[in-house]
């Protein structure tokens, strides 16, 4: 296995924004179309990435989008721990419901 550190010139760029850059499908295509092929697995040298050429907004404007994209990553993670344990509620209460343990009362006329 081959691993690759990438340090963010704290000059240049913001960590957290240099992170969501590289989640970015934009940026996993330019990435991957440096790769080079192989029959196991592709690779990337560190001077395929120096030829990497793409734009940087200033400092002040990578901070703003990281941390807009930082807290929506929040929201995302809350509303799945909502989600998971509403299943899990549901779950706990249909079997309440199929094992007869309560009854719905319905009015049917």
């Amino acid at each position: 296995m081959n691993l690759l550190l990438l340090r963010a010139n704290d000059s240049l760029a913001v960590k957290d924004y240099i992170y969501y850059f590289i989640c970015s499908e934009f940026a996993k295509r330019k990435i991957i179309s440096l790769a080079k092929k192989a029959i196991n697995q592709a690779s990337i040298s560190t001077n395929d990435l120096k030829r990497l050429d793409f734009n940087l907004p200033s400092i002040p404007e990578q901070t703003a989008i990281s941390k807009i994209l930082s807290e929506s990553d929040n929201e995302i993670n809350l509303a799945n721990h909502k989600l998971k344990y509403f299943q899990q509620q549901k779950k706990g209460l249909m079997q309440v419901l199929l094992t007869g343990k309560k009854r719905v009362k319905t009015n049917i006329n």
